[in-house]
């Protein structure tokens, strides 16, 4: 007897006289538990060696008031994956001119993310990393600002 999962309550048997029939022509029979499968890959998490935070990538990042000295900024997590994405974490460091870590910010983006596309996320750090990192009036850090995504869920 066998069920379609995809169905309600739709089964399929034969009479077990076609089954002994079959069973007297085959040779051998392998044990399931012997047989090995080949898994498509369905991401490019498989290529990575496992799960991986590199699936997700944060870029873009500017300030939003750039004249002002709030540090209120905004970034894109983008998705690499072929897989939508959720309750994405994210560590941003920035960098002053000398290459020193200034400050850090936990970002935490709860909402989901389609394969191959990005999500404009907002954040803020003291205003000071605003002032370190960036040129009076730009909108972007003329310092080194690094993303490191924390942790990030695949939704099936």
């Amino acid at each position: 007897m066998a069920t379609f999962s995809g169905g309600q309550n739709l089964n399929f048997s034969i009479p077990v006289t076609y089954l002994a029939t079959l069973l007297s022509e085959i040779k051998q029979i392998t044990p399931l538990s012997a047989k090995t499968t080949t898994k498509q890959k369905k991401s490019i998490i498989d290529d990575l060696g496992g799960r991986s935070v590199e699936g997700v990538i944060g870029v873009q990042l500017t300030w939003e008031y750039p004249c002002g000295q709030c540090g209120d900024y905004a970034f894109s997590l983008r998705n690499q994956l072929r897989v939508p994405v959720k309750d994405v974490y994210c560590l941003v460091v920035f960098y002053d001119r000398s290459d020193n870590p200034i400050d850090v910010d936990v970002v935490h983006y709860s909402g989901i993310i389609p394969p191959g596309l990005a999500k404009r996320v907002t954040s803020e750090v003291d205003g000071s990393a605003q002032k370190l990192t960036t040129a009076v009036g730009s909108s972007t850090p003329s310092t080194k600002v690094e993303f490191r995504i924390l942790d990030f869920k695949i939704i099936e």
